[in-house]
């Protein structure tokens, strides 16, 4: 969620109170449905969405992104600890933002760091025969699915956990077909 208000609330995690309704409204005088507004985002930004952001306020996004947010998320994931799958959705956000910003400060330890802890996951968050620590199944293919993306990505530049996240995704698939058959 963006907003070009600071943020108002009492909980200063609380990213449910990013968007203040004052800051919906369009040119116009007209508002948007909230259903336009907060829903997932399952396609790459364009640059004309992007272009529609103001200069200021997109790199105030970027700022934050890149310097705010991943201690924090570093502080809260690095650890075993969190939820399988919410592990598994801030580490793979951190080692995404350390990918596409790979020369802003402190990247370069984002993306350590998430992988140390990227790699541990991996080896004690599933098991032999290639299920996932997390037990609900929608969540292990929404989080293989999240990982194979991750994959990707780093494909050019490869990490060393890699051939890992691989190997933990060939057992998952092997699972899944055979629970499907």
């Amino acid at each position: 969620f963006f907003s070009s208000r600071r943020r108002h609330t009492r909980y200063w995690r609380d990213w449910s109170s990013d968007v203040c309704s004052s800051d919906l409204s369009a040119t116009d005088g007209s508002r948007p449905a909230w259903d336009d507004i907060l829903r997932p985002v399952r396609t790459p930004a364009v640059a004309e969405s992007l272009a529609m952001i103001p200069e200021d306020d997109l790199a105030a996004i970027v700022h934050s992104l890149a310097v705010d947010h991943p201690k924090l998320l570093l502080d809260f994931y690095y650890e075993p600890g969190a939820p399988p799958n919410q592990r598994t959705e801030g580490l793979t956000a951190l080692l995404t933002l350390a990918a596409v910003f790979p020369d802003a400060d402190g990247m370069k330890d984002v993306a350590r760091r998430a992988g140390e802890a990227m790699t541990e996951y991996l080896t004690e968050g599933f098991y032999e025969d290639g299920g996932m620590l997390e037990q609900s199944f929608n969540y292990n293919l929404v989080e293989a699915d999240r990982l194979r993306q991750l994959g990707r990505l780093l494909r050019a530049d490869p990490p060393p956990w890699l051939p890992l996240l691989a190997d933990r995704l060939r057992g998952f698939d092997r699972l899944v077909v055979g629970v499907s058959t």
